[in-house]
């Protein structure tokens, strides 16, 4: 009789479940609530980022752009050059007398009333405020900064008087107290993870396949097997242990944490054994290489999880023990951060007064100024001295850097051809780089373009100026597939730091802009090739624009070409209300 009233009151409890629930679902607003990215302006840098190796420098081959009869050979075999040094010329009477035909018409210009002259003078003034508020800012910034590193460092060292009372050693082993779940959860579920395969609790949960697994070597099963026994019991004396309750007790948190580091240990041999046990297990009807994999990646993703669970668990003893030792150090860290605030404020208060002087200065050149000139176009004359000045350029072979001439086959009144390389110049530094770009990357990079070199010996806080010198245009075979061009760049200067064979990670700054159009790359969608951002209209409804991309900035920010303005919001997600 009681077994009946039982099951009728669990029916009707489920029917009134189902009822609310539905009425729910049926009176619920739905309304959308839209949150939004404006368009900003900024700047955006775009780099390329590569690896490769150092070696010692090597000679480069220069060549003219376009073919002509050399005209002049400043330099031999042997001679070192500057940087920016003209070492062979071409006949190039034409194109140096267009060049002085085209300057001759621009100085004619000049020479009379100058808007542009003034245009210059105001343009320093605006720079020089600019300047100006860029320091204020900058300064009171920084002062701001170190204040508030000063603060945070006193209250640090009051917190860390005390001893193993103090309120930091408490902090540590509240935070190391409350990492315990999350240890709990990653071994318990890495221990089921190794069970579905194992079947030794779940004993119906390999039976599709155990007789494929380990079939390779059977001895392997019989070690997993082991190590999850062995890690069943490290795991229920870490459970048993890692019951921490308010407030937390010290001696029981560093018990519960010796035991957690068992458990993790033995959780951690237990998966690298069903690892084993997956290498020699066959696929076959029952187990196909697709479902064989899927384990493997299983298996390794909670070997990842519990890899990183030691990890942050030495962190936290690390943290413990640091905390009780921490008076020391939160002295040193307060008397550092009071120097620091004292020199900050001495050196903003200088680049202040040295900002502002530059402003007054560049005000008084813009008053003194008398005469002004009449305003006139120039924009064409200018623009023809500098397409004369491409052409003329084009028939000089200057030195990309310091160096010797290494190869000097021109003779002057000989014929050269576009590309052909008539001499070679061999670098003053010791060492550059080689590296490879990919297809993509190619097109971003140019000769010339400024790079960042840092040393996996040195670590990424050492920091190495560097210069691209040298790309191949024909394609370099790749361990990958994948098509790849040899690049060298080299180092701005020399250091003793620097060896042959050393790994370098090279970033080259490949394109940069200010005042841009700037827009987090997570607000676009592609489609076809095209970009796309979705607005919100005055009648809530949606709209997407088409936009064009440009520089792709580092930070996420991409900068928008066209199809926006600064300002606009552009929706970035919604959420229900």
């Amino acid at each position: 009789m009681s077994k009946n009233i039982t099951k009728f009151v669990l029916i009707l409890a489920a029917f009134v479940l189902v009822a609310v629930t539905l009425v729910f679902l049926i009176t619920r607003r739905s309304n959308v609530a839209y949150q939004y990215d404006q368009v900003m302006v900024g700047k955006v840098t775009e780099t390329v980022n590569v690896n490769g190796n150092v070696k010692a420098a090597e000679g480069l081959d220069l060549s003219f752009q376009v073919p002509g009869k050399i005209a002049q050979k400043n330099v031999n075999v042997g001679d070192k050059v500057k940087a920016g040094q003209t070492l062979l010329s071409l006949d190039n009477a034409d194109s140096a007398a267009q060049l002085a035909q085209a300057q001759a018409a621009l100085d004619k210009q000049l020479a009379g009333n100058r808007p542009e002259y003034l245009a210059q003078l105001q343009a320093a003034v605006d720079q020089a405020q600019a300047g100006y508020n860029q320091v204020s800012v900058v300064a009171g910034n920084s002062v701001h900064t170190a204040q508030s590193v000063k603060e945070t460092a006193d209250n640090n060292l009051k917190m860390a008087q005390g001893g193993d009372d103090s309120r930091i050693v408490g902090d540590a082993y509240e935070n190391a107290a409350n990492f315990l779940p999350a240890v709990q959860n990653s071994i318990s579920n890495a221990m089921t993870k190794a069970d579905n395969i194992l079947g030794l609790d779940n004993t119906f949960a390999n039976d599709k396949f155990e007789k494929l697994l380990s079939a390779k070597d059977p001895s392997k099963l019989n070690l997993a097997n082991n190590a999850y026994y062995t890690a069943k019991l490290k795991v229920q004396d870490f459970l048993l242990n890692s019951a921490i309750s308010e407030p937390v007790n010290h001696a029981k948190v560093d018990v519960a944490l010796v035991s957690a580091d068992s458990a993790l240990t033995a959780t951690r041999d237990t998966l690298s054994a069903v690892s084993f046990v997956l290498d020699n297990t066959i696929s076959g009807a029952d187990l196909n290489s697709s479902e064989l994999d899927a384990m493997k990646t299983t298996v390794t993703g909670v070997r990842t999880d519990i890899g990183a669970k030691i990890s942050a668990l030495t962190d936290q003893k690390h943290a413990i023990a640091t905390a009780k030792d921490s008076y020391a150090n939160y002295q040193v860290a307060a008397d550092k951060a009071a120097q620091d605030l004292s020199d900050i404020t001495k050196k903003t208060t200088a680049d202040v007064a040295a900002a502002q002087a530059a402003l007054d200065g560049a005000k008084a050149v813009l008053a003194n100024a008398k005469n002004p000139p009449r305003e006139v176009d120039l924009a064409s004359y200018r623009a023809a001295v500098a397409g004369a000045a491409a052409v003329y350029n084009k028939t000089i072979l200057t030195a990309p850097f310091d160096g010797t001439i290494s190869r000097a086959d021109a003779q002057v009144g000989l014929l050269t051809s576009a590309g052909v390389s008539p001499l070679s110049i061999i670098s003053n530094s010791k060492y550059q780089i080689d590296a490879y770009v990919t297809e993509n990357d190619l097109a971003k990079i140019k000769l010339g373009d400024n790079a960042v070199v840092t040393l996996d010996n040195l670590g990424a806080g050492v920091e190495f100026p560097a210069q691209l010198i040298k790309i191949d245009l024909a394609a370099s075979p790749s361990t990958n597939g994948t098509t790849a061009y040899k690049i060298s760049l080299q180092f701005n200067n020399d250091d003793d730091r620097l060896r042959v064979g050393l790994s370098a990670n090279i970033k080259i700054t490949s394109g940069e802009k200010d005042n841009a159009l700037l827009l987090p790359s997570r607000d676009m969608v592609q489609k076809n090739g095209q970009y796309f951002v979705t607005t919100l209209k005055a009648d809530q409804s949606l709209e997407q624009k088409q936009v064009e991309i440009g520089l792709r900035g580092d930070d996420g920010n991409w900068e928008i070409v066209s199809g926006l303005a600064e300002g606009d919001k552009i929706v970035s997600f919604s959420a229900l209300k």
